[in-house]
């Protein structure tokens, strides 16, 4: 095979790799649960979770809260100047729909939508 061959089968793989993970990436939906319903089968995943927010506190421009039902999960909003939601005036006991990653840790979020 010519330099010339490998070089277009190269460009060729690598287009339809980049279309491919387009194509992942925009028919990702989150599943929605309750915080009680996360569970480890979860961890890595999209989801959106609704609960009741409780022990906010605003540091560096980050938020973080736990999102609590029976259980409580931790959420970290990173770069929270940028959602829509003034999370200094949010006070515990509201409800919110959280989307985001859910990993050991907690979730990540990606939108928080108050109730």
């Amino acid at each position: 095979m010519d330099d010339e061959t490998l070089f277009r089968a190269c460009c060729l793989l690598a287009m339809l790799g980049i279309a491919g993970l387009w194509f992942f990436g925009t028919t990702i939906t989150p599943e929605e649960r309750t915080v009680d319903e996360l569970n480890d089968g979860d961890v890595g995943r999209l989801v959106i979770a609704w609960g009741r927010i409780q022990g906010i506190r605003v540091e560096g421009g980050n938020a973080f809260f736990n999102l609590c039902g029976k259980r409580c999960v931790s959420v970290a909003v990173f770069r929270a100047d940028s959602f829509p939601v003034d999370f200094r005036t949010v006070k515990s006991g509201r409800y919110a729909d959280v989307e985001g990653v859910f990993d050991e840790d907690g979730i990540v979020a990606r939108s928080v939508e108050l109730k």
